[in-house]
């Protein structure tokens, strides 16, 4: 799992250029004093034709994380993210669900900037989450 630490200005997860299209990174950042997060927060970064989004690794049907095998986020065709407990289907640069059991409920998307290459979560943003 990636996480390449914090910085002043968010958790660095990983430069942009590691990301190829249709292929997502999983990370961790720990709830610690030092991020100032009440708890850990388990996500991952998704380049979708060429615009990357971070989601929590949480599926709103149960809570499951949504990965079937280490960074493996995408159904069959790449089209869809999917959720390997269920097969439920979303879009992957909106989050939201377009089948399975949690239809029309969404990802929790997650504040994701890029600074100097790299792809960043703004902890700043996330305390609340």
């Amino acid at each position: 799992m990636a996480g390449a630490g914090e910085d002043g200005n968010g958790w660095k997860i990983c430069l942009k250029q590691q990301l190829s299209p249709a292929q997502c990174l999983e990370f961790s950042v720990p709830g610690t004093v030092k991020t100032s997060l009440a708890r850990d927060i388990d996500g991952f970064v998704v380049n979708w034709q060429d615009t990357f989004f971070a989601y929590q690794n949480s599926c709103p049907h149960t809570g499951a994380s949504l990965n079937w095998t280490p960074n493996q986020f995408f159904d069959l065709d790449l089209r869809f993210l999917q959720c390997g407990m269920h097969g439920a289907l979303f879009e992957p640069d909106s989050g939201l669900c377009v089948r399975g059991p949690c239809l029309a409920q969404s990802l929790r998307q997650l504040p994701l900037s890029e600074i100097d290459g790299w792809l960043c979560l703004e902890l700043d943003k996330c305390r609340k989450i």
